[in-house]
């Protein structure tokens, strides 16, 4: 199961308020980087009712070299949240088959994942007893003043940066720098996505001190997560334009300095609806068949 359905819930989290019962966001998609290699762009359709959610994906790669390969075409892929019934189910539409998880075998993933890295890392220091590394992370949010109209709705810009600094004892130093240029409508900070991505992390364990909770991941990473609560608390509203830029840098121990972008993902809400959305969104469709 691919955690970043999960992940895109958490951090929509982070960037709104409260949620409406039926809510609906359409938006183009577009991600440029690794010299070309993860160039692809496609359209979003997020869908959230009640303790449902859906994302429909319909992207196609623009890489020269991927579009030679027979990667240019788009292809349609969709995630179903269903706190109800407390599984993930991820369809593929051409071949009309879905793959399912339920939220006890994502526990579990995440738990095994938290162990096998601190035992990675006991090992690395068993090996190695002279490297160390420190860092730390920083946050800042800040507003820019301007403001604009997207798909109907008024939007403010923030930029929210996040930095990590690592130094190892060979003298070896790197940054990683996430940049998000973030347009937020305040005028539906009243809406389900919140009451939404608060249930989902509680099922999922996120929630408390325990140490697959994101708070006791985040202090895992050296990272306090009241500094985020405290940098993030003007933050309301939902995202409807984003443009996140992550940026590596840094340099060896031979002092050789390097740097670059690494990925960009720029999102554009086209169109944002209130209406009510059918029940069979949320279930799998007729003649899908389980993947295992």
């Amino acid at each position: 199961m691919k955690m970043r359905g999960v992940l895109a819930v958490m951090v929509i989290g982070l960037l709104t308020t409260t949620l409406n019962a039926d809510m609906r966001i359409k938006s183009d998609f577009k991600m440029e980087g690794l010299v070309g290699l993860m160039n692809m762009e496609g359209t979003v359709d997020y869908m959230i009712s009640g303790d449902k959610a859906k994302t429909v994906n319909n992207m196609k790669m623009t890489n020269k070299v991927m579009k030679f390969l027979g990667a240019g075409k788009p292809t349609e892929t969709a995630e179903i949240i269903r706190i109800d019934k407390e599984v993930f189910w991820e369809l593929e539409m051409k071949d009309k088959k879905y793959k399912e998880q339920t939220f006890a075998q994502v526990r579990a993933d995440i738990e095994k994942s938290l162990a096998d890295s601190k035992k990675a890392k006991a090992k690395h220091l068993k090996d190695h007893p002279e490297d160390s590394l420190s860092y730390k992370t920083t946050f800042d949010v800040s507003k820019s003043g301007k403001s604009e109209t997207i798909a109907g709705h008024a939007t403010e810009q923030y930029f929210i940066t996040i930095e990590t600094y690592g130094k190892s004892s060979e003298g070896g130093e790197g940054k990683m720098e996430i940049m998000m240029d973030t347009w937020l409508a305040k005028d539906m900070e009243n809406s389900e996505q919140v009451k939404f991505s608060m249930s989902l992390s509680e099922k999922l364990g996120f929630t408390g001190r325990n140490r697959q909770s994101l708070e006791g991941v985040l202090l895992g990473l050296g990272i306090d997560p009241n500094e985020i609560k405290d940098v993030m608390k003007d933050l309301e509203g939902v995202a409807l334009r984003s443009i996140t830029t992550i940026t590596l840098g840094g340099k060896n121990e031979e002092g050789q300095e390097g740097s670059g972008q690494l990925l960009t993902f720029n999102m554009q809400a086209t169109e944002v609806s209130t209406a009510a959305i059918a029940g069979s969104e949320f279930e799998i469709p007729e003649g899908y068949k389980l993947k295992k």
